[in-house]
């Protein structure tokens, strides 16, 4: 971090940002060929060249590294903590592990990459400080911003994997904020808009779009507003295409995109016939799915409220678990909307729809706490109770909740109290 006493003046490079993803082009200097001056924080030198200078009587000799790829210290460890981390995270759909293999490689060369991966890696790796400490993670994506901004001015309609990618990873920072101002959604529908006409026929763009998708996806949920991507380049896509698992999860996904993007339209009586429809389609998803989507082990939850509270459900691997959750998160969606819809001379019925609605949100809650290897679904679940957790009753699940967000925000970093705070004044004063 800079020494006491250094004078720092940082730039907010977001407004001017907003304004090339809305399409409106900013006067701004032409890309630099080189890299901007590391963070103040960043030691000179190699690992290689400090332990020669420290008088080691040991010979060292250094590999050969080509000059646009030399990279700090501390950035070659942000690096690594991203391919480590959050790679996995991106990569959930992705037999081909881009975010893993390709991502980190790239951003060697292409410093605009590299500032973003090293602007959510430092938010992340400082995500349990007190209070958290982000000014390196603000010095990294002011110097992507600077990058990014004539990057995007001068594409024009022609939008390259990296710098979708470098909006992507910067939404992925964004949304650790306990403020997210969602500036960086509106890049990547931006971008995705941009990249109607061109297919995705696999490769980094493509992990970059379903990424970005995903993304807009948890929005939509917690805001219950539509969705803000268009599908239809989805539709078609390469992994959509392919018969294996990952392209199984992948329609889930975008079952529940093409969900949203009616259930929380204005004109929803209007498209009472297209949800219908999709309903449907998402029973024939689950009806027909590939045995590895149905879990390993499988336990209904303890009512006593002396064992589990959560049902366990022990999947394969992640992008089996993604799956089988996001088609229970659809089947909230359109549980929700049915109580949405019911009269009031229909309460039987109603309360026959919140039991659906407790039922699956339990299962979207197991299949995160089953598979802790699959990290993503923590944080979808976490997005699902801030929509329908105030639906639960009674101690068992209400106390489940409670404890997963609690674990969640001791294993993420992610802040839960609030959420957990206004899940407990919901839930005062209602008989259990």
């Amino acid at each position: 971090m800079p020494t006491s006493g250094t004078n720092l003046e940082y730039r907010d490079e977001t407004p001017a940002l907003l304004q090339e993803y809305r399409g409106y082009v900013a006067v701004s200097p032409a890309v630099q060929n080189h890299d901007p001056a590391p963070p103040p924080q960043s030691s000179p030198g190699s690992l290689s060249e400090r332990h020669a200078s420290e008088g080691s009587t040991e010979q060292v000799t250094a590999l050969p590294v080509h000059k646009k790829h030399v990279v700090t210290d501390r950035e070659a460890l942000l690096l690594g903590s991203f391919a480590n981390n959050m790679a996995k995270w991106a990569d959930i759909t992705d037999d081909n592990k881009h975010f893993e293999r390709e991502v980190p490689l790239k951003a060697l060369s292409e410093p605009v990459l590299r500032y973003a991966i090293c602007a959510f890696s430092s938010r992340h790796l400082h995500r349990h400080a007190e209070p958290s400490n982000e000014t390196e993670s603000i010095v990294y994506q002011d110097k992507c911003l600077s990058l990014l901004i004539p990057a995007i001015s001068q594409a024009e309609h022609k939008i390259n994997d990296v710098i979708l990618t470098s909006v992507a990873i910067l939404r992925q920072c964004e949304e650790m904020n306990d403020d997210d101002k969602l500036h960086h959604l509106t890049g990547t529908t931006h971008l995705l808009s941009l990249m109607s006409t061109q297919p995705l026929n696999s490769g980094l763009s493509e992990a970059a779009a379903w990424l970005c998708l995903r993304e807009d996806i948890y929005v939509s949920l917690t805001t219950q507003t539509p969705l803000r991507t268009d599908v239809a380049p989805f539709l078609h896509s390469a992994t959509i295409t392919h018969a294996d698992d990952t392209g199984w999860a992948c329609r889930a996904v975008l079952l529940l995109a093409r969900l949203l993007t009616l259930a929380f339209s204005p004109s929803l009586p209007h498209q009472a016939d297209h949800i219908r429809s999709l309903e449907k389609e998402l029973e024939h998803w689950n009806l027909t799915k590939p045995d590895s989507f149905n879990p390993m082990w499988h336990v209904s939850r303890d009512d006593s409220g002396v064992g589990r509270g959560l049902p366990s459900l022990w999947m394969v691997a992640p992008h089996h678990a993604l799956g089988l959750q996001y088609y229970y998160i659809a089947k909230l969606v359109l549980a929700s909307r049915r109580v949405a819809g019911r009269g009031g001379e229909e309460v039987e019925e109603r309360g026959d729809e919140r039991v659906q609605i407790r039922h699956d949100l339990r299962m979207v809650l197991g299949l995160a706490v089953s598979n802790p290897h699959a990290e993503n679904l923590w944080f979808t679940a976490r997005h699902c109770l801030a929509v329908w957790g105030g639906s639960l009753a009674g101690h068992v699940d209400r106390q489940a909740a409670l404890v997963f967000l609690a674990e969640m925000e001791e294993r993420t970093g992610w802040r839960t109290l609030g959420l957990r705070e206004s899940l407990k004044v919901g839930w005062e004063g209602e008989v259990v």
